[in-house]
């Protein structure tokens, strides 16, 4: 629990428990001596286990609408997580899980913030961590009002292609005009993490809880750390 005093009371802030599920040999390897293995999306986009395989992680849609100057709307399909290692709970125990993912063991974070800030110290290139409650909705969309954006500051007085297409920017990952990237940049930093916690509504029975690392680069499949200090807000009960 975290106090943080304000003006008129205390107010408090108190994290779940969390529980991740493993096969027994990883969780007595993680007691044993720290050793964990942290994934990535790219990596849950293969998973055989439909549980697990959700090859929509870290993308959505992003609609931009405002009604200031004379109005303005703005789409864009977005990807992101593609350089963040993940680690995946759950903010509940329940029995049916052991059976869900195909596991017979677990072990139980008692202070989540202690064992990701743990974690990071061993996380080679990282530039910043999150950890929260993951969102379940019917349509990965994210919905925001940016105030009238003036396209100008995007343009490139060297590309003479207009800075938006009829007010669409590509999927990710289609080669773009760079006046095009820059705006597409600017989306992007208002979006800020949310879109890594955004999950299918199918997936909500999963009450997921996850802890993110970004590094500079591209996260490559998964990484095997070993981190003892991590053990401490940890308990098998």
């Amino acid at each position: 629990m975290f106090k943080i005093p304000i003006l008129l009371a205390e107010w408090n802030i108190c994290p779940p428990t969390l529980f991740r599920f493993m096969d027994s040999k990883y969780v007595d390897a993680f007691f044993k001596d720290g050793s964990l293995r942290i994934s990535s999306f790219s990596s849950f986009y293969k998973h055989k286990d439909e549980q697990r395989m959700d090859k929509g992680e870290g993308k959505s849609f992003f609609v931009h609408t405002t009604k200031q100057g004379g109005g303005q709307s703005l789409t864009v399909w977005t990807a992101q997580g593609t350089n963040a290692y993940i680690l995946s709970t759950t903010m509940r125990y329940d029995q049916d899980f052991f059976s869900l993912f195909n596991t017979d063991s677990y072990f139980r974070i008692n202070n989540s913030s202690a064992f990701g800030m743990a974690i990071a110290k061993h996380i080679p290139n990282i530039i910043a961590g999150h950890e929260g409650a993951c969102l379940y909705q019917e349509k990965k969309i994210i919905h925001k009002d940016l105030g009238y954006i003036d396209l100008n500051q995007f343009r490139d007085p060297n590309n003479p292609q207009p800075v938006i297409d009829q007010e669409k920017i590509p999927y990710d990952g289609l080669p773009l005009p760079s006046n095009n990237r820059l705006l597409k940049e600017y989306i992007f930093s208002k979006i800020g993490h949310y879109a890594m916690f955004l999950k299918d509504k199918r997936f909500a029975h999963q009450s997921e809880y996850r802890f993110i690392w970004a590094i500079k680069d591209d996260a490559q499949g998964y990484l095997d750390i070993k981190v003892p200090e991590a053990r401490i807000p940890v308990t098998l009960t």
